[in-house]
């Protein structure tokens, strides 16, 4: 797979997509992510990136550290090589959870929460 880098002030619109891909592959790829420790969310909306012809369904996750990016991208690349056709891709958006646009969160395509632990169980 290619990596493409887009330029910090480059403007994303984020939304519901119009015609998203079938249940059976959106849970393909929630099973793969909650595969990869450390993801925390993950989203599936459309996105439209300025200069792009084109809006598209993407995979945003969102990361509980910045530093740990590049990891869990190259496991998640792994896991993701079952679900898509040769030929076939998604682009995958890492951000930390905080820095999560609100654009992919309002547009309600959540496919994985990470579940938190009562203090009690972490022990």
């Amino acid at each position: 797979m290619s990596k493409r880098k887009i330029k910090a002030a480059t403007k994303m619109i984020f939304g519901a997509p119009a015609a998203p891909m079938p249940e059976a592959k959106t849970k393909a790829i929630a099973r793969a992510v909650a595969a990869v420790h450390g993801i925390t969310e993950a989203h599936l909306p459309q996105c439209f990136i300025e200069d792009d012809r084109e809006a598209r369904q993407v995979l945003v996750i969102g990361v509980q550290q910045r530093g740990d990016i590049p990891r869990i991208v190259e496991e998640l690349m792994g896991g993701l090589k079952f679900v898509f056709s040769w030929g076939e891709y998604i682009d995958i958006f890492p951000f930390e959870s905080a820095a999560v646009p609100g654009g992919v969160r309002e547009a309600g395509c959540l496919i994985f929460r990470e579940q938190k632990k009562p203090w009690w169980k972490k022990l």
